[in-house]
Order: C-alpha cells, then structure tokens, then sequence
C-alpha cells in the first residue's frame, strides 16, 4: 500500500520515516527502488542523509541515504525501521556478545580439561571482555568498562590456578 500523494516530490516523503532524526538534509535526497523494499504501509521512495542521535553513547551520526540503501534494499529491513546506535557502538556490542557467546560455549570444557592452551583461551576472552570501554553519554565518568559477574571473576581465578599446577606438574 502507498500513502504517498506525490511520491516524485522528496518533501513529500513520509516524516514517520524519520520519527527519531535531528534532522533531515533534503539536498541529499536520493529516489529509491521500492520493489526492493520490506513495507508492510508507506513504502520509502526517497532516502535521505539524516542525523540521529546515539541511544548508547548520545553521540550525534549521519545514516546517509547510501547507508538506507543497504539497509532496506539490500538487507531487507522493514522499512519502519531507524538506526538506534553509532556504528561503533553496533561493532561493539556484537563484540561483547560474541565473547560471552564464546565464553559459555567454552568454560566447562576448559575447567574440565587438562589442556592449558583452551584455560589460556578463556582467559584471553575475559581479559578482552574487560578492556571493552562502554560510553554513556549522560554520566559524569565518560568512559566504564565491562565488569565481569564474579562467577567468572572465580573461574578466572581457578584456570589460572589450574595453568600454574599443570606448569609445575611432573610426568610420572
């Protein structure tokens, strides 16, 4: 279904396409394919460069009409979508959640194990969850990292006690 009057005219576009931009630089305006669109009401004729503001770090980016391009041509995003986060932030949280993903699916194997090089390779990804810096735009301390929960402060603790046993351990 198409609401528009007169989809040829980009000031024209439907303003719910951008319910959470700063602003919107028509100079910018780009005509798109809505065959290639996911819509389920008001197809997206024209994209636009437009200013968001970050909801992790509050930090002020351009989602450019290149950038929607992608997003609702290429990947088939539902047209009603908006970017939430910096690009940066995105990166970092499948960062974060790739590594806790890693850290499960490796710890109980690692504990169990005699192996140091998989103990050294839960450790390395502890090591890295707790360099990530998290931003928050709003508090006095501009920068925080991830703090581990203590059931993984503890299993640190115990593969680094179970590296230096299996490093003085003799063969018998």
């Amino acid at each position: 279904m198409d609401v528009f009057k007169n989809p040829e005219d980009p000031h024209e576009t439907a303003k719910w396409h951008f319910t959470h931009a700063l602003s919107i630089d028509y100079d910018t305006a780009e005509r798109a394919n809505v065959a290639q669109q996911n819509c389920g009401v008001c197809l997206r004729h024209w994209y636009f460069d437009a200013i968001y503001r970050c909801k992790a770090c509050g930090i002020e980016f351009t989602f450019s009409a290149k950038e929607q391009r992608f997003w609702y041509e290429e990947l088939q995003f539902y047209v009603g979508f908006e970017p939430q986060r910096f690009l940066a932030c995105r990166k970092r949280d499948r960062r974060l959640k790739l590594l806790k993903r890693n850290y499960d699916s490796l710890i109980a194997e690692a504990i169990a194990s005699r192996d140091a090089s998989k103990k050294i390779t839960v450790i390395g990804i502890l090591d890295e969850l707790t360099s990530i810096p998290l931003h928050r735009p709003h508090w006095k301390i501009s920068k925080l990292w991830v703090r581990l929960p203590a059931k993984m402060n503890e299993h640190r603790e115990l593969l680094l006690k179970q590296i230096k046993k299996l490093s003085t351990a003799r063969p018998s």
